[in-house]
């Protein structure tokens, strides 16, 4: 099972999903001109667990307010969406029907909705 979650396959799965918002990144652009070499130097060193997360960029955003972010470089976001999708089918099983917080079709309007009497 290790082997497939690793694999160039399921990382350039998650990676197609990662780059659906980041695209004009500069860190997602630098990824994806050489892509295929990323994603095999992230599958060998996910797979001999030799990998290390890159330092958080930091970064002021001024709409809706300022406030200061602090993002995953692309390459562990890759990792993410590895684990997100991994974790997500052991876990979702074992929720309750109303934990709403970080998961894919409830969220907050979801649990507003359902205390409301509209779910």
């Amino acid at each position: 099972m290790e082997e497939y979650i690793f694999s160039f396959a399921n990382l350039y799965q998650r990676y197609l999903e990662c780059r659906k918002r980041k695209r004009g990144t500069i860190n997602a652009l630098k990824f994806e001109l050489a892509a295929e070499v990323n994603l095999l130097n992230l599958s060998t060193e996910l797979q001999n667990k030799s990998y290390q997360p890159s330092r958080c960029v930091c970064f002021v955003v001024e709409k809706p307010k300022l406030r200061e972010i602090i993002a995953a470089d692309f390459r562990d976001r890759v990792v993410h969406h590895v684990l997100i999708e991994r974790l997500t089918k052991i876990f979702e099983p074992l929720f309750i029907h109303d934990s709403y917080a970080c998961r894919v079709n409830k969220g907050t309007h979801g649990a507003v909705d359902r205390l409301n009497g509209k779910a």
